[in-house]
């Protein structure tokens, strides 16, 4: 432990209070001159998150080169100067294979309003080098909060040079990210031809779309999407120069999904284990305050994860960011009735149109009437 910091830390989160900007001394032992360069990897990247007025997250992936799936020891330093000549944190990690070799720290006590600086170093090897920003104070009175938000991030179709002007903003406080990150299922579109597609992905263990194509199903899968997002230099960009505030919506685990449902067909079959494995790999992932919301990973429901929560930038905004999916009731009209007064199958085919979408007024109200009777209350969308 660095004498400077308090550290609380977990095998999946580190919390670090910052005490001051000593330029000198460390603590830890230089590990750049321990051994020769190219050992450690960082391929997807850094990227901070949840920024308040004291605190930020910190968050990066680290693999060994020769992919032994060992443990990584590992710091991140966090400074106000680019070169790291006064440090304000240095926090001691372990990259774990349980975690997909995934690290997140909390550094507390840190200034308002302050540009920070920082890395990550495995042995000889440095990270890249990214830049966040605290918050005002939640009194601060001030005038102007400038951020983007992004939503809809389908590696597959959706123009992501968008991300590079995005990156080239010169004074943007945070970007959100409304929801998804990624999509779980890959080959049910064709990429769109005014931009160079990325290469389609492969899911391990991804299971057969009804309609053709894949969808991702094993813990693996969702983590090899994330993976896999993290490589483009243009979303990496972003979070290099930002930091991220992330919510879901229903792509991070199923298409159009409610609590632990998906709805791929019109049986909208109840799929635990496969939500569970979205949602650990959404908090391996995303650069979340882990302090301030909850993720209970032995808790076999799939509720085992509380993601909303709220933030201040001075006396100007809050901003409230809503998990729109885990506790939504299911869709208001049925599919499955839908199928059945149509004819179709309702338990294996797909009635969408006609019960999600497209869905005459007359058949809406009807199901809404329905719905609030069981329920005791209107119906949550």
């Amino acid at each position: 432990m660095d004498r400077r910091h308090f550290l609380q830390s977990s095998t999946f989160f580190t919390i670090a209070a910052a005490t001051g900007t000593i330029p000198a001394c460390r603590a830890m032992p230089d590990m750049g001159a321990l051994t020769d360069k190219g050992h450690y990897v960082f391929a997807q990247g850094v990227a901070s998150g949840d920024p308040r007025d004291e605190s930020i997250v910190f968050w990066t992936r680290c693999v060994a080169a020769q992919g032994s799936g060992k443990a990584v020891s590992l710091r991140l330093e966090v400074s106000t100067q680019p070169d790291f000549a006064r440090p304000v944190a240095t926090v001691p990690l372990r990259a774990l294979r349980t975690y997909d070799f995934t690290v997140r720290a909390k550094v507390t006590g840190l200034h308002p309003k302050t540009a920070y600086y920082y890395r990550f170093v495995a042995g000889s090897d440095i990270s890249p080098t990214g830049v966040s920003h605290t918050a005002p104070g939640p009194t601060d009175a001030n005038t102007r909060v400038r951020f983007a938000w992004i939503t809809c991030q389908d590696w597959s179709v959706n123009h992501w040079q968008a991300l590079t002007l995005m990156a080239a903003e010169a004074d943007l406080d945070f970007v959100v990210h409304v929801g998804d990150y990624i999509y779980e299922t890959i080959g049910l579109r064709t990429a769109d031809p005014a931009e160079r597609a990325h290469p389609p992905p492969k899911l391990p263990d991804g299971q057969p779309m009804p309609g053709g194509g894949i969808y991702a199903d094993s813990l693996d899968d969702y983590r090899t999407l994330y993976r896999t997002y993290r490589t483009d230099p243009r979303l990496q960009a972003v979070h290099h120069r930002f930091p991220m505030i992330a919510i879901w919506d229903d792509h991070e685990f199923s298409d159009d999904c409610w609590q632990d449902h998906q709805v791929y067909t019109n049986e909208e079959k109840r799929e635990t284990q496969r939500r569970r494995n979205a949602t650990q790999a959404w908090a391996e992932y995303m650069p979340v305050d882990w302090n301030d919301v909850k993720f209970a990973g032995e808790n076999s429901a799939y509720d085992n994860i509380r993601i909303y929560r709220g933030f201040h930038f001075g006396s100007l905004m809050q901003l409230i960011m809503t998990d729109e999916r885990l506790y939504r009731d299911g869709h208001v009209v049925s599919a499955a009735a839908i199928a059945q007064a149509r004819g179709n199958d309702p338990v294996h085919g797909d009635n969408a149109a006609g019960s999600r979408y497209f869905v005459e007024r007359g058949v809406l109200q009807r199901f809404e009437t329905l719905d609030t009777a069981q329920l005791g209350r209107p119906p949550s969308m």
